[in-house]
């Protein structure tokens, strides 16, 4: 067999993570089967966590966008009180979401979470207000 006497250049991007710089052509065979495979496992368990933070995205922004717009969810579930407080529950759901790397930096996502959270809080107090005027009227 002359895959042992001829030789191959490693890329240096490998070549940095340990590999030898030259191997023979049969060492390269086995090592670059044994790399391909290794990055098809994690890009394919990295894409499953992507699609899986994204359904939960998904539900984070079904839920909220609901109960804030209708209402219907808290007061179906018996819970009429609840209702005020959806505001407020949606500016902790955006002041805890996790932030995507390279979006913005901690302390830009700091500050929208702050703003989030004092908007979400200032609806929140006014529809208690509200419910409360509606309540005396009755």
């Amino acid at each position: 067999d002359f895959g042992d006497l001829v030789s191959v250049k490693t890329p240096q991007a490998l070549v940095d993570t340990g590999m030898q710089s030259k191997m023979s052509l049969n060492e390269a065979e086995y090592e670059y089967h044994a790399w391909f495979t290794g990055v098809q496992m994690a890009g394919a368990k990295w894409k499953a966590d992507i699609e899986r933070a994204d359904e939960v995205a998904g539900l984070f922004g079904a839920l909220t966008m609901n109960a804030l717009t209708a209402g219907e969810g808290a007061i179906a579930s018996g819970a009429p009180w609840a209702v005020p407080f959806l505001p407020i529950l949606t500016g902790i759901i955006g002041a805890v979401a996790i932030r995507k790397p390279g979006d913005t930096s901690k302390s830009e996502a700091e500050t929208k979470a702050n703003t989030a959270w004092d908007e979400a809080f200032k609806a929140g107090v006014e529809s208690v207000k509200a419910g409360v005027a509606v309540a005396k009227s009755v």
